[in-house]
C-alpha cells in the first residue's frame, strides 16, 4: 500500500453484533476512543442513542477506524430566529447530525 490511502481500499460497515470480537484489536492514540468503541458503541446503538460505522481495509479486512453519529438540534438564538422569520420560517431549532466520536488506528494516521 502506498503512503496515501484511497477510499477504494476501504469498506464501510454499520457496527453489528458480528463485529464485536474485532473491536478489542482497534488501537488509536486516545484510550477514551478505544474504550468507547469496546464498551459503549454497541449498547448505544441498541438503545437508539447513536450509530457507529466501522472502516475496514478491503485487503485483510483490518479495522482501521470508526465514526459514531447521533442526532442533535441547533437552538436558534434571537438573531437567527429573526433571520428565519424574515423568510417566514418559524422554527425554534434546526435538526443536526453530530459526529460524537471518530478515530483512526495508529498505523493509518496521516494516510489520507
Amino acid at each position: 500500500m502506498g503512503s496515501k490511502l484511497k477510499k477504494e481500499e476501504l469498506i464501510f460497515e454499520r457496527l453489528s453484533k458480528g463485529h464485536l470480537p474485532l473491536l478489542k484489536e482497534f488501537s488509536c492514540t486516545e484510550t477514551e476512543l478505544e474504550d468507547f468503541l469496546v464498551e459503549d458503541a454497541w449498547e448505544n446503538g441498541q438503545q437508539g442513542i447513536s450509530v457507529t460505522y466501522l472502516w475496514f481495509l478491503k485487503k485483510g479486512k483490518k479495522l482501521v477506524g470508526y465514526v459514531t453519529l447521533l442526532t442533535d438540534n441547533i437552538n436558534l438564538n434571537a438573531d437567527l430566529k429573526g433571520f428565519f422569520r424574515e423568510k417566514d420560517i418559524h422554527y425554534k431549532s434546526l435538526p443536526a447530525l453530530k459526529i460524537g466520536r471518530m478515530a483512526v488506528s495508529k498505523d493509518m494516521m496521516r494516510k489520507g
